[in-house]
């Protein structure tokens, strides 16, 4: 029954508008691109510190849960198995490796609902925004052909309930000495044991007609590896900006706000693309990518604002 939906979808698309395929697309890459993140970056620089924290955090830790559900389910894409299928020309670049969970709906997940989260309180017509752009993610990836409804729906779950699960643990570390210090420990174990069973567990070896993997099982592991880096460059650049690094985003002026987003965005690049990057090219994929986005995280948490300190931009 699922494959048949996404079947009618793909007629009804064949027949539909290219600016509404277009606006589809765009919404669904919205959520798996990277001004989401941008604009978390810029909420914890700029308006509210905490806040911006966790919304980092959240999201990071829904991408690791991701990426380990599917090195564990390895399910294929949907035109593998049904025929009649295929993904959008559009979505081909980003409809790769395994089908379950979607990616692009744990990334919605995780945005909208702390985005929505964020605003309940003073702009509720925001929520129903947010949870608009979020459904709407989801019925995009079907639209495009890259998933399955369940995909999608398990996707958006495992976002919506890291965000929640992680909002909780965080609050929950401030009421004890050294809470924060526990969780790190935690999460850098987690990730240990979830680099080594990305690494050593068994994948399927079925080849296509052209003999290519159906799923690449290193391109998984590194894209499983790089959410894990995510995960422990996010909880230890909070644990570490919490206790060592010294900045305030209350009643920080217009001036000072943009001159952080400008810096922060400047210092980010330069581990990611730059540094992030190199390392890439040393270590490897799998180690490189993993400490390309560690630093990633890290520098947005804990280099970013240290350079604010240095440039006279931690108070208002």
């Amino acid at each position: 029954m699922d494959l048949d939906y996404l079947y009618f979808l793909q007629c009804t698309r064949e027949s539909a508008p290219d600016w509404i395929n277009i606006l589809i697309y765009y919404i669904s890459e919205f959520a798996g691109g990277a001004l989401p993140t941008v604009i978390m970056g810029v909420i914890f620089w700029c308006v509210n510190r905490q806040l911006g924290a966790k919304m980092l955090v959240g999201f990071c830790s829904a991408n690791a849960v991701n990426g380990l559900m599917k090195v564990t389910a390895c399910v294929y894409r949907p035109w593998i198995r049904d025929p009649r299928l295929y993904v959008a020309d559009c979505a081909k670049g980003t409809a790769t490796g395994y089908s379950f969970p979607s990616g692009h709906s744990t990334s919605a997940g995780a945005i909208y609902t702390s985005w929505a989260l964020a605003v309940k309180k003073y702009k509720k017509w925001l929520v129903a925004v947010f949870v608009f752009l979020m459904v709407a993610t989801l019925f995009a990836r079907n639209w495009l052909g890259a998933h399955t409804p369940q995909d999608v729906i398990a996707g958006c779950l495992v976002g919506v309930i890291m965000v929640f699960v992680m909002n909780a643990v965080l609050d929950k570390t401030q009421k004890y000495n050294n809470g924060d210090l526990y969780l790190m420990l935690v999460v850098i174990v987690i990730v240990i044991m979830g680099v080594l069973y990305t690494e050593l567990k068994p994948y399927p070896l079925d080849l296509g007609a052209d003999g290519i993997y159906l799923a690449d099982p290193y391109a998984m592991q590194t894209d499983t590896i790089k959410g894990l880096g995510m995960l422990l460059g996010s909880v230890v650049g909070y644990v570490i900006q919490k206790h060592f690094v010294t900045f305030s985003t209350d009643k920080v002026t217009l001036k000072t706000k943009v001159l952080r987003a400008i810096v922060g965005i400047f210092v980010v690049l330069v581990f990611y693309i730059g540094i992030g990057s190199l390392l890439t090219g040393v270590c490897g994929d799998h180690i490189g990518g993993f400490l390309k986005r560690f630093l990633a995280y890290f520098s947005a948490l804990v280099i970013a604002p240290y350079v604010f300190k240095l440039l006279k931009l931690d108070k208002k």
